[in-house]
């Protein structure tokens, strides 16, 4: 390890690796000095976390909470605003949307109930200061455009509402843009870049 660069590598990846092995925190208390001091020297931030919505007796061991997030000495998350790829029919997108828009008050509470532990952050800089205040920053983001029916209007809906991260597609193809792991069906498209995808990027 000669250079900078090098041993900026070496942390990243150290850092990884305790995150990855340890999402419970039980990796981080019993860190060896170095890997710990790496740790707590970096902002770590996960940035993809699903939004599990309550159900009668589903299992939670393994869902994201905020004593989890402290135990692993996470400092910034991005909470997935997420709903399913489902049929091309009103039904459908409404389902999808309701799910979605459900996420993203579920998202917004957490940080309205607990606010001496979490604040939404809007900006790079937002993440830097709530980390630095001591608290979890929690970026909204936004996966699989189906529900939006190709209507571009909606993601500045979604961005006055606070999402800053976005992702088009998730399983299967929608009006904005097809997917690695397209479906058959009604909701599937073959186009490289459907219109309002092209719209949306200003391609």
């Amino acid at each position: 390890m000669n250079t900078k660069s090098d041993t900026a590598r070496f942390a990243l990846a150290a850092a990884g690796v305790a995150l990855a092995l340890g999402a419970s925190g039980a990796v981080i208390a019993q860190s060896s000095t170095p890997a710990l001091q790496i740790h707590r020297r970096l902002l770590t931030l996960d940035s993809h976390v699903d939004v599990v919505l309550p159900k009668p007796g589903a299992s939670t061991t393994s869902d994201a909470d905020l004593t989890k997030l402290r135990l692993g000495g996470v400092d910034a998350v991005v909470f997935a605003v997420f709903a399913p790829t489902g049929p091309a029919t009103p039904e459908g997108y409404a389902a999808a949307r309701t799910e979605a828009l459900g996420k993203l008050a579920a998202i917004k509470a957490l940080a309205r109930d607990n606010p001496q532990d979490v604040e939404i952050a809007h900006t790079a800089a937002d993440v830097r200061r709530i980390a630095g205040a001591g608290k979890v920053a929690v970026l909204i983001g936004f996966l699989n455009a189906y529900w939006l029916n190709g209507d571009v209007s909606g993601f500045d809906r979604l961005y006055a509402d606070g999402v800053r991260v976005a992702g088009l597609a998730h399983a299967g193809n929608n009006a904005f843009a097809d997917s690695s792991r397209p479906r058959l069906g009604p909701a599937s498209r073959t186009a490289a870049c459907p219109t309002p995808g092209r719209r949306l990027s200003g391609a």
